[in-house]
């Protein structure tokens, strides 16, 4: 090398002039197999050992001789690409506010759990809905809305145990799915999470908390498909959302037929209003 500007030797992590006298090579991975007017993506071996990603592109130029050639590499840094790729990544499959999976991690989630179901048990969804989130968005302003869900969100992360998984879907809806043995594990679980969704947060001067509401579907004794699962799911969240025994409530296949009878009801009501 008879040449190495500045932003060279910072890459490799040396003073200038310290690169001088050595072979490219011994600076970039696989530079050998380069061929003049195509660009490669290859790493730097700085001086720490750290490999640092980066582009290159050759050019070749006479340097008067017949036989001699000059070898011109043009280096660029892809670490803060790289970087933004997977800040772009992340955002496509996590919630920006809280950081948990969204609704793309957890359908796709859900299809490898329901495709392996036969061989590794069954599993639950519980889909949560939290109770009193809009009167703290309310009082309090959407500023704390938003710290009381990132609050939910962290102490939902902190609870789940091997092989769990949670998701906010937006709003105040967040889903988990939970590998069982029996039907208990699945309502364990879910008290497990309530508790942890309950853990106050301490916000303009207040304690603030919200309960929850769950509902449970299981896999695949309440559903065959996992449209079908997440509606049920949601009929059980409701259920427990009106009920004043219990917030936390399976799916049955009642719930289906009374849900039919208000649509029939709704729609009779609606056809006697315009006769």
């Amino acid at each position: 090398m008879r040449l190495a500007n500045h932003a060279f030797n910072e890459l490799c992590g040396v003073q200038e002039g310290q690169t001088l006298g050595s072979v490219i090579g011994d600076w970039i991975e696989d530079v050998a197999s380069l061929q003049p007017g195509l660009l490669m993506q290859s790493r730097v071996k700085a001086r720490d050992g750290s490999p640092v990603p980066v582009e290159i592109a050759l050019r070749q130029e006479s340097a008067g001789g017949v036989d001699q050639v000059v070898q011109i590499f043009a280096v660029r840094d892809l670490r803060s690409r790289i970087a933004q790729e997977r800040r772009i990544a992340h955002l496509a499959r996590n919630d920006s506010l809280t950081g948990l999976p969204n609704r793309t991690s957890f359908l796709e989630k859900m299809e490898r759990l329901a495709g392996t179901a036969g061989k590794d048990g069954a599993f639950a969804l519980l889909a949560i809905d939290l109770n009193r989130f809009k009167e703290v968005n309310d009082l309090y302003g959407h500023a704390v809305g938003d710290l009381l869900l990132v609050h939910v969100g962290d102490h939902l992360r902190a609870a789940l145990r091997e092989g769990e998984f949670v998701a906010r879907l937006g709003g105040d809806e967040f889903v988990a799915l939970i590998p069982i043995r029996e039907r208990m594990d699945a309502h364990a679980a879910a008290e497990r999470l309530r508790d942890a969704i309950m853990t106050p947060l301490e916000a303009e001067h207040a304690e603030l908390r919200c309960g929850a509401a769950i509902g449970i579907a299981l896999w695949p004794d309440d559903a065959r498909e996992t449209s079908a699962l997440i509606n049920n799911a949601d009929l059980a969240m409701y259920r427990a959302k009106s009920s004043l025994a219990t917030d936390v409530c399976f799916y049955e296949g009642a719930m289906d037929e009374a849900v039919r009878l208000r649509r029939r009801i709704t729609l009779g009501l609606r056809d006697a209003l315009e006769n």
